[in-house]
């Protein structure tokens, strides 16, 4: 069965920066996105996740 559609108000993405702790990573500063994106099996393009570990890739 296909899924309904729903509007999005907005697409936001960002790099993972350095965090916290020395040597940590987050993806938390997201900016919105114009246009298309592509969706990837990990993720909208030009998103990225801080640590792997417990946030994105392919299991999650």
């Amino acid at each position: 069965m296909p899924l309904p559609a729903l509007p999005l108000d907005a697409l936001l993405t960002g790099r993972a920066r350095p965090f916290t702790r020395p040597g940590s990573r987050s993806g938390i500063a997201k900016s919105p996105r114009d246009g298309a994106l592509r969706v990837t099996p990990v993720g909208l393009e030009g998103d990225e996740q801080g640590d792997l570990r417990v946030h994105g890739g392919m299991p999650r």
